[in-house]
């Protein structure tokens, strides 16, 4: 499936926007094919319900693909390690999928399954605010935390034949999205940014091949934008994109920030925006800390020096960007200037690190396990944040 999902075509036909009718009987379909996969009638429901409701049907996809593996006992598969499967559900949801994936756990010690149910407890912890609930679910993510990084820092953990993020069979062919299409995107953001006086600019892989190629990378499938936090709200983004007839919302994500394990805040970091020709737009929200600028996810942070906006003509449009383009790619990607056919974000992007929450410490073992990146230091800062 993430090797799939590559092809630039078949990730604009999961981001269609389909009539009623149509995700009804793609909503039939996922209910069946996960019921006869599990044997699990909530779980099945769950999938219907976000399917026929829902505007994310690649990640619906993925999960059921998450699924399939979890029961046919396909743990070593190398596609898609990184990917969460719990990502968008809520807390009650997040339950169902547990009882799903404890009914399926094997009784013997498994790293892959441990990791997976330390990934569960990590969501039941960011679902819940300001509870007294929080104590006992704490407990549970810190105790499986715990037996998850032994196990990873092992001395012997060679002799375990640890699946790692390969490279990407598409990776140097031309699967990424359609140029002509990416245009069309680029010109009706800036017209309805334009519009209602939101000052945005490009990032990462976006910003890389406009400074760059001057265009798209190639094996792009997405484009990344970015806001300051400290200039326009939130909500009046959500607000403008809900009404219009261009875009829908894919998904938000909120990332739960600690300041220590006694105090903590929710707040909004990511939106995925479709077009209604299949290409979606990642928008973050940047905040300022001090000398640096961050953006992320509910589990992930990129860390980047703060940095002013110029303007960079692309496709004949004038698009804002990072004003020292590289010392922003510098820290981003390192040698950016040669392109790199093997590259995965998780294993090689430099600015990323995990979110200031049990998201992030699940994440950073995660990436440890799977891509090798030792973060020990990053660990033991968020372990007295949250612990």
């Amino acid at each position: 499936m993430n090797y799939l999902s590559k092809i630039g075509f078949l990730h604009s036909l999961l981001n269609m926007q389909y009539p009623i009718y149509i995700k009804f009987f793609i909503s039939l379909a996922y209910f069946f094919i996960c019921l006869i996969i599990s044997f699990d009638y909530k779980l099945s429901c769950l999938f219907f319900k976000r399917v026929l409701l829902g505007n994310d049907l690649k990640s619906e996809s993925r999960r059921l693909v998450w699924i399939i593996k979890k029961k046919s006992s396909i743990i070593a598969d190398p596609a898609d390690l990184m990917f969460d499967f719990c990502n968008g559900l809520n807390f009650k949801e997040v339950q169902i999928l547990k009882s799903f994936f404890i009914k399926s756990k094997k009784p013997l010690f498994n790293i892959y399954n441990e990791l997976d149910l330390l990934k569960i407890f990590a969501h039941e912890n960011n679902n819940q605010f300001n509870s007294k609930s929080n104590i006992s679910l704490s407990e549970k993510f810190k105790k499986q935390y715990f037996i998850v990084k032994k196990f990873l820092n092992m001395r012997n953990i060679q002799k375990y034949n640890i699946p790692k993020i390969k490279k990407n069979k598409f990776s140097d062919k031309k699967f990424g999205i359609s140029s002509s299409k990416a245009q069309k995107v680029l010109i009706d953001i800036c017209n309805l940014f334009k519009k209602n006086k939101i000052e945005w600019f490009a990032i990462s892989g976006t910003f890389l091949g406009f400074v760059r190629q001057k265009s798209f990378l190639s094996h792009d499938l997405d484009i990344d934008i970015g806001v300051m936090s400290n200039e326009t709200s939130f909500e009046k983004v959500i607000n403008i994109l809900k009404n219009n007839q261009i875009f829908k919302i894919s998904k938000i994500e909120y990332q739960k920030y600690f300041f220590n394990k006694n105090e903590c805040f929710k707040k909004p970091t990511f939106a995925r925006i479709i077009h209604k020709n299949g290409i979606n737009i990642d928008l973050y929200f940047h905040f300022i800390s001090g000398n640096y600028i961050f953006h992320g996810t509910s589990s992930i942070l990129w860390k980047n020096t703060l940095f002013e906006l110029s303007s960079y003509k692309i496709y004949d449009i004038y698009i804002k960007g990072p004003a020292k383009s590289g010392l922003y790619l510098s820290e981003t990607y390192g040698d950016w200037k040669k392109e790199k056919m093997d590259y995965d974000f998780h294993r090689d992007m430099l600015s990323l690190k995990g979110a200031p929450n049990h998201l992030g410490l699940e994440y950073l073992l995660r990436r440890k396990l799977y891509c090798g990146k030792d973060s020990e230091e990053e660990l033991s800062i968020l372990e007295k944040l949250i612990f």
